[in-house]
């Protein structure tokens, strides 16, 4: 009997298992701008403008201004056809702190949080620092923690 599938499977839910913790880290990736730290902030903060640099992001809608949004505003992304279906995708903003940092929560199967945090730099530069982790709340960890070592 041949035991290699089975047991190929079963090592890599053991590693799945054993490396899946509850917020793991998907990726993060610094920025530097030739721009004052503040305009960064506000680059990242106005969701209404993503469709501008994130090429996939057709449109996004909310019924508040970015400029008044405080954590709990909820924004949709609306993406190009066929990119993902469906076609939105709903964040919420947990986190703003003037000039400093900005995050959301995706209401996505990993419910993935991003977090931009802008520092200043000298000759008025800024540096964004970019990272995306799943929240504790998603199915990877929800099912992770369902069984039992």
């Amino acid at each position: 009997m041949n035991l290699w599938l089975p047991g190929g499977v079963i090592l890599a839910a053991l590693v799945a298992l054993v490396c899946v913790k509850p917020g793991p880290q998907i990726f993060e990736q610094e920025i530097v701008l030739n721009q004052q730290a503040m305009r960064c902030f506000q680059i990242v903060t106005d969701y209404k403008h993503y469709p501008s640099w994130l090429d996939s992001v057709k449109s996004t809608k909310s019924d508040v201004e970015p400029s008044a949004a405080l954590p709990g505003t909820k924004f949709e992304f609306i993406f190009a056809r066929n990119y993902i279906d469906p076609n939105h995708i709903t964040a919420e903003i947990t986190e703003i702190v003037e000039g400093m940092r900005f995050g959301f929560a995706l209401d996505d199967f990993l419910k993935s949080e991003l977090n931009f945090t802008v520092k200043s730099l000298p000759n008025g530069a800024c540096k964004i620092t970019v990272t995306m982790s799943s929240g504790s709340n998603s199915l990877i960890n929800n099912v992770s923690s369902s069984i039992r070592y």
